[in-house]
């Protein structure tokens, strides 16, 4: 903390800013960055400042790639955890049916204890990584994985196997979502997690076929040996090239911020708004009221602009605030922030069913091989991450002109999805309608969680990315966990247990988004700003807001 308070503090210094309002910031005043950058307008005709944005546009574009460049670095380190948990996972009920346990119903209760753990450790060690950087949590994190496949491929006793499966269930998914938010500017970290998603269940993908095809051949436990030499690999490759890069990156960032200060803000309606709290207290500047040069054009966005620097004063009062002491959040944006969670968790719960269940639902009721399941989870993750891919596009384009269209886009999945997992998937037995259905279930699906993931990325507070994906974790792990767990002892009842468990998550899911759009319209009535496109919500009274916000 000391280390970032005097790297801003010489960054201030060199942008001009005078000692008196470095010490007014450090002193923990309420004065938001927005207001701090204003303290110092400079002047339009100065030559020194046409020289400096030239000089300093071409470094943000450098600063950019290089950002674009670390995230890269983590999402390569977290793609292997995801081929590591789908082809263990893949084969994981087979394995203890034939090596330990005969019960599905102690299996299920086994994987219910493993992901709860998860969800509870996502939620402490990803709010640490706010904290101490989430470079070295990443590094943490792949040690302890590294050490957790080891115990898995001794084997020699079944303890060994529960503690090595608890150690591999720390998800370092949750540090690279933070860190993706937290050091790009808004437009990119939507991009990049879209791109990450889709690249993430394409691992999914290869994990699950790689599982299969060894189990099938070879046997069981090759595929742990696998992953420990995978996992030993990337936590070298982290320790290297990744610990350290967040503090070096931020202060690179922060010295942007005269660059900020000599270029206009300028509101564009029809883009997904970052929902940074120093925004929302202010009232955005209106369209067209400054002529900002082409080259400038860009920076005058906010989405384009890096979260280190618009979000740093806020980011240094969190050290002096409790857990869920977040600045500003309101009561009402707390109810939307965790039903979009909560929601976000119930397509993962799905997704975990899929991995899980799906090779044993073809075996058990078709009496097929488990490369036929393999192959269509296969055809389910390409389809997901086609529609994670496609998503993004379609709502800034907005072709059906509906305002706050992403809830009405989840609703209409959420129906679609219950009418294939309550009725299309139970009532077909023929295991050649299945594929059709992988296709539409993978694209709608990828569709309805990149759509929930946009909503968080905007109602997110930036400086508690950490946090806030914590939480996230815990409640995909918690919903993970209970559906597992009735999939499972439901199993003996009918095999159909795990579509009607997607289907009642479902409808959980459809039933959140319905509360969230009221929330929505109610915010609108009274006190939302009318002319936004986004999801903020305005703190501030509608009497006392300024007359700029009620227009359309």
């Amino acid at each position: 903390k000391k280390e970032l308070l005097s790297d801003a503090d010489h960054a201030m210094r060199d942008n001009n800013i005078s000692d008196d309002d470095i010490r007014h910031r450090n002193r923990g005043s309420k004065t938001s960055e927005s207001e701090f950058v204003s303290l110092r307008p400079p002047a339009d005709n100065d030559p020194s400042d046409a020289l400096y944005k030239q000089e300093y546009l071409k470094k943000h574009d450098r600063l950019l790639l290089e950002s674009k460049r670390s995230v890269l670095f983590f999402m390569f380190c977290t793609l292997f955890t995801a081929f590591l948990r789908s082809s263990r996972e893949n084969v994981w009920i087979l394995y203890a049916r034939l090596f330990y346990v005969q019960s599905t119903e102690n299996i299920a209760w086994l994987l219910y204890g493993g992901t709860m753990f998860s969800g509870l450790s996502a939620l402490f060690y990803s709010s640490v990584a706010d904290y101490i950087g989430y470079d070295r949590m990443m590094v943490i994190l792949l040690t302890l994985k590294s050490c957790g496949v080891f115990l898995e491929c001794l084997g020699i006793d079944f303890s060994l196997l529960i503690i090595g499966y608890l150690l591999t269930a720390l998800a370092v998914l949750y540090v690279c979502l933070s860190y993706i938010s937290w050091i790009l500017p808004h437009k990119y970290a939507v991009q990049y997690t879209s791109y990450f998603y889709a690249c993430y269940f394409m691992s999914y993908l290869l994990g699950a076929m790689v599982g299969s095809l060894l189990s099938f051949y070879f046997n069981y436990r090759l595929i742990f040996w696998i992953n420990f030499a995978f996992m030993i690999s990337i936590a070298v490759f982290s320790y290297f090239f990744i610990l350290g890069i967040q503090l070096k990156l931020e202060r690179k960032q922060l010295k942007m911020t005269r660059l900020y200060q000599l270029i206009p803000l300028r509101w564009n309606h029809e883009q997904h708004q970052q929902n940074t709290f120093e925004n929302r207290q202010h009232t955005p500047p209106a369209t067209g009221a400054d002529t900002v040069p082409p080259e400038e054009e860009r920076l005058s966005d906010v989405n384009e602009r890096f979260s280190v620097v618009m979000n740093h004063g806020s980011n240094t009062q969190k050290y002096n605030t409790s857990y869920f002491g977040m600045r500003s959040m309101t009561w009402i944006h707390w109810i939307l922030l965790i039903s979009i969670l909560l929601q976000h968790s119930m397509v993962l719960c799905v997704d975990a069913l899929w991995i899980l269940y799906y090779n044993v639902y073809i075996v058990d009721k078709f009496h097929s091989s488990i490369v036929v399941g393999a192959s269509q989870i296969v055809v389910v993750c390409v389809s997901f991450a086609l529609g994670n891919l496609s998503i993004p596009h379609i709502l800034t384009a907005n072709w059906c002109n509906v305002r706050n269209n992403k809830y009405y886009v989840i609703v209409c999945c959420s129906i679609m999805l219950i009418g294939m997992f309550g009725f299309a998937y139970p009532l077909t037995n023929d295991l050649r309608v299945y594929w059709a259905y992988s296709v539409f279930t993978g694209y709608v699906s990828g569709i309805l969680s990149m759509t929930m993931e946009i909503i968080i990325l905007e109602l997110q507070p930036k400086e508690y990315t950490g946090r806030i994906n914590g939480i996230k974790g815990f409640t995909r792990f918690f919903t993970t966990a209970n559906g597992v767990l009735i999939a499972g002892l439901l199993w003996k009842v009918t095999y159909n247990s795990m579509f009607y468990t997607q289907a009642a998550a479902h409808c959980l899911e459809l039933m959140l988004v319905l509360l969230m759009i009221a929330i929505q319209h109610h915010q609108k009535r009274l006190n939302r700003p009318r002319n936004h496109f986004g999801d903020q919500i305005r703190v501030q009274p509608a009497t006392n807001a300024p007359q700029a916000t009620t227009q359309v």
